[in-house]
């Protein structure tokens, strides 16, 4: 059973990537734009501007997306090289 951790406060919506507070889940898919639309459509919101190539091969993927779901937790959305 889980129980709501208590007296925590909501993320802060100026909140970035950089802040201390930051947190984020990783989720990889071959087809990021696809994801992306999902995550909007489905109540979510982009916290980058949208899907970026990412230049250095030795990150492991080649396009991302910071979003957050309707609760505000952040999301990194990954397309695999």
């Amino acid at each position: 059973e889980y129980l709501a951790p208590r007296g925590g406060r909501a993320r802060p919506r100026d909140a970035r990537a950089n802040d201390l507070l930051h947190w984020q889940t990783d989720l990889a898919a071959p087809d990021l734009d696809a994801l992306a639309a999902r995550v909007r459509g489905g109540g979510g919101a982009w916290i980058s501007p949208g899907p970026v190539a990412i230049g250095d091969p030795a990150l492991g993927f080649a396009r991302g997306l910071l979003a957050a779901d309707p609760d505000g937790h952040a999301l990194r959305l990954r397309e695999p090289r």
